[in-house]
């Protein structure tokens, strides 16, 4: 589980609720929902705020199924790559963090020459 917003209580139609906001980068999952509301099946407050826990783990691990898998989010940025079971294959043989290290200086590296052509600050002078 990742940092979610807390899930509140709700009392409605008589029954409480456990109140979730989705947030906005998983919106899209959720047919642009910005809540999941789930009953506790109970009108009692106090039975309410015992089941909220459980309710709460469950609308988080939806959330959780929203978000990629890492390896293809890299496989994406990187491109030529491949699948999440190729990157997997490169990082069980240790060669992942080299492929990933080379593609950072190729895109980087012109950043650094703009940047190492800049004159060194000064100190002001009195």
């Amino acid at each position: 589980m990742s940092d979610y917003p807390a899930t509140s209580l709700a009392l409605n139609k008589g029954k409480y609720y456990v109140l979730l906001t989705i947030p906005a980068e998983l919106r899209e999952h959720f047919n642009s929902r910005k809540q999941l509301k789930r009953s506790t099946g109970t009108r009692d407050l106090q039975d309410a705020k015992r089941r909220q826990h459980n309710i709460s783990a469950e609308l988080y691990a939806q959330l959780d199924d929203c978000k990629p898998d890492i390896r293809d989010v890299i496989s994406d940025v990187l491109g030529w790559i491949g699948d999440a079971d190729e990157i997997q294959c490169l990082e069980d043989n240790g060669d992942l963090e080299g492929i990933a290290a080379a593609h950072m200086a190729a895109c980087w590296s012109p950043v650094w020459m703009s940047l190492s052509n800049l004159d060194a600050p000064t100190s002001p002078t009195i």
